[in-house]
């Protein structure tokens, strides 16, 4: 009965945040740190959407527009200007509707590899090798410095340095299919190059798709089986 199913629903609740806790490394959902005005060291703060953030990380670049890039590229378009969105994608007219969809721009992966300071790598695993390979030149003579986020599964930091031919800063993230509509759970581990500022500021271009967890890489395989599954539970009780 009805009474039956509630009790259950709480008791699995409660193991399933309880199995969240990691072992001493328990779920951070609180919001980044905020701009205070400062303006030491010559970072200058930008309006937008009504608050003020660090330019740390300017522009924006997706290499792939699929589902899930898709649904970061929503998010991170209520944080930063659409202007300062690039979007590459094998399929030219996926990234062109999806940048007439939110008023930022198309370009080719070379360009984004180039130019943008926060580059998301949105394809699937056993596309990244093809991906990265021909742009390990261009990403090497860069003159400023730049963060790659890789959301692809299975695939570690160190291996992501490998295939883009640097010691370059990297987060991986995982996220869940929620953060298609903004009430994801993104799991968030960045490496000892990315600066504090730059995943403060990641933090905030990335609340639009849920909360943010950020926990060490060694965590996130077995993070990501639960939260990835944990949707799964919502359409149980649901049901």
């Amino acid at each position: 009965d009805s009474k039956k199913a509630c009790t259950a629903a709480a008791r699995l609740s409660g193991a399933f945040r309880k199995a969240l806790t990691f072992s001493g490394f328990p779920l951070d959902f609180s919001p980044g740190p905020a701009y205070n005005g400062d303006t030491e060291g010559g970072i200058s703060p930008v309006l937008l959407i009504g608050k003020e953030v660090f330019l740390m990380l300017n522009t924006i670049g997706f290499l792939g527009c699929g589902n899930m890039g898709g649904a970061i590229a929503r998010a991170v378009c209520k944080a930063a200007d659409p202007q300062n969105v690039w979007l590459a994608n094998r399929t030219a007219a996926k990234a062109e509707a999806l940048a007439a969809e939110l008023g930022c721009n198309t370009t080719i992966n070379d360009e984004v590899a180039g130019r943008c300071d926060l580059i998301f790598l949105a394809v699937k695993p056993q596309m990244m090798e093809e991906l990265l390979a021909p742009l390990r030149f261009t990403l090497a003579e860069r003159p400023s410095r730049f963060v790659l986020c890789s959301m692809a599964a299975g695939l570690s930091i160190a291996r992501i340095q490998e295939m883009a031919g640097s010691d370059c800063p990297v987060i991986r993230i995982m996220p869940n299919t929620p953060c298609a509509i903004g009430q994801g759970v993104i799991l968030c581990a960045p490496n000892a190059h990315v600066a504090a500022e730059d995943t403060a500021e990641f933090r905030t271009l990335m609340a639009g798709a849920g909360l943010i967890d950020e926990l060490p890489e060694k965590l996130i395989d077995a993070a990501g089986t639960l939260t990835g599954c944990g949707p799964a539970f919502a359409y149980l009780f649901t049901e």
